[in-house]
């Protein structure tokens, strides 16, 4: 899981398909994300 502080968004590194995933935390205050993941171009 990669943060990324300039734009406060949270992603995931899938390595079997190689890509990056993005997504968003609709609470800080539980330890798994809550929101569906979403792919950017």
């Amino acid at each position: 899981m990669i943060y990324h502080q300039t734009t406060g968004e949270f992603a995931y590194w899938y390595a079997e398909t190689e890509k990056l995933v993005r997504c968003r935390l609709l609470s800080l205050t539980t330890t798994y994300p809550v929101d569906i993941p979403y792919y950017r171009e």
